[in-house]
This record gives structure tokens, C-alpha cells and sequence, in this order.
């Protein structure tokens, strides 16, 4: 069995994958408390399961993009999990699993996550059965930059927090070029990265790494200090 964890954006979420089926999953959104949410939605995502931590046998974690704060609480959690059972854990892209999450769409699939200050965390996929295939790989960049990577004479589905907050803006640069997923499929699941993770080996515990693709508001902050003129 997998266990399978996000945190990496507004909604936290914990799944429980067995032979290639989602066994048990539990989701929330629109709580920032992942912190005291997670290890109880793991164990009532065990309960309904019918399983213990003894049960499982690797943990998928996702690794973002996404909150700095979100990011580090799925990260560490996974670790602790992954050591106290002997376990690995397999990270997974949060871009990644969006675009994998639209299993109804066929053609290229840009993710877009909120990433603030005026950016975006993109990825583009192109999915053909049920290949998803990576066209280019996840950056943070002005989404009028991503906009331009989507490829020309084809329509494009969007999917992401990005997608929603900025589909106005989506569809005046790219017209009918333009598709966006159904709000439910703007949320990264757990149970959409624990199935990525089947066939992926895992790392050990303190290998495992965050994405976070731009330093945080502190390291921003210190490096622009570290920079400035010396005032004495």
C-alpha cells in the first residue's frame, strides 16, 4: 500500500492507494491548518481503509511548488512517517499532479499555480491516452510568459489555482485557445500522487526534496538587506 500526502496548497489531503486503486482518501480546503489536519486525516484515512501504518509500504509525498509554510509541513511529515516505519517515499511534483488529475482531457495541459508577487508556477504537459507527457519542465515566471509557450493552432487546458484566479486574463490573450478544468480539478490531490507513484522508487527519508522554485519572502528579504550600502 501507498500512502500518499499533500499539503502544498489551500486544501490538505491524504489517500491510501492499494492495487492500483484509490482504497480511502480524505480531502479539505480552504484550511491553513495543515499542521494540526494532517496526522489526523492519516489516520482516519487508514481507518476507512481498513489498514495501520504497518500496512504500508512506501509514501508518496508532493513536493511542490506551492506554500513555503505548505511545503514544509507535507515534507517533514512524510519524513517522520517514512522513519519511524523504515519506509521511502517517493516526491511528486505538484504541477505534475494536476495536469495528471485531468484524466478526461486529451492534447497539452498547462498547470498554473498562484505563486504571487505578480508570478506564476507553470509546468506544461501534453497527455495522449493515458501518457502524460512533460513539454517543459516547472518555472516560476509572469503569466503572460507562459501564455506564450502554449503551443500555437491547439487548444490548451488549464488547470490550477492560477487558472482560476487568472482566466479572464487567459482567455483574452488566447481566445478559444483556451479550455479550463472544472473548479473540483484545481486542487492537487493526494490520491492523484499516490497513484503517480506506483511505479516510482522511492528515496530515503532525508533525501527527499522540496521544490520550491524561488527563494521565500525571508531569504528575499535577507539577501536585499545583505545588498544594501552599509549605513555605519
Amino acid at each position: 500500500m501507498i500512502l500518499a500526502l499533500d499539503t502544498t496548497g489551500d486544501a490538505v489531503s491524504a489517500a491510501l492507494i492499494a492495487c492500483d486503486c484509490i482504497r480511502s482518501e480524505s480531502f479539505a480546503k480552504g484550511t491553513r491548518m495543515h499542521v494540526s489536519t494532517l496526522m489526523p486525516m492519516v489516520e482516519d484515512t487508514l481507518v476507512r481503509g481498513g489498514a495501520s501504518l504497518a500496512d504500508v509500504a512506501k509514501i508518496a509525498c508532493v513536493t511542490g511548488p506551492g506554500s513555503f509554510t505548505g511545503v514544509r509541513i507535507g515534507v517533514a511529515t512524510a519524513r517522520a512517517l517514512a522513519f519511524a516505519r523504515g519506509l521511502t517515499i517517493v516526491g511528486v511534483d505538484a504541477l505534475e499532479a494536476l495536469c495528471a488529475g485531468v484524466y478526461f482531457w486529451q492534447g497539452s495541459v498547462c498547470a498554473l499555480l498562484d505563486a504571487r508577487r505578480g508570478q506564476v508556477y507553470g509546468a506544461l504537459f501534453h497527455r495522449a491516452g493515458d501518457a502524460l507527457v512533460r513539454i517543459l519542465d516547472d518555472e516560476a515566471a509572469a503569466l503572460e510568459d507562459w501564455l506564450a509557450r502554449c503551443p500555437e493552432g491547439e487548444r490548451t487546458l488549464f488547470v490550477g489555482d492560477g487558472a482560476r484566479a487568472y482566466c479572464e486574463r487567459i482567455s483574452e490573450a488566447l481566445g478559444a485557445r483556451a479550455a479550463f478544468a472544472p473548479n473540483a480539478y484545481n486542487s492537487v490531490r493526494a490520491s492523484v500522487a499516490g497513484l503517480l507513484a506506483r511505479t516510482r522508487a522511492g528515496v530515503a527519508p532525508e533525501l527527499l526534496v522540496p521544490i520550491y522554485l524561488r527563494a521565500s519572502q525571508a531569504e528575499r528579504e535577507l539577501i536585499a538587506k545583505r545588498r544594501s550600502p552599509d549605513d555605519g
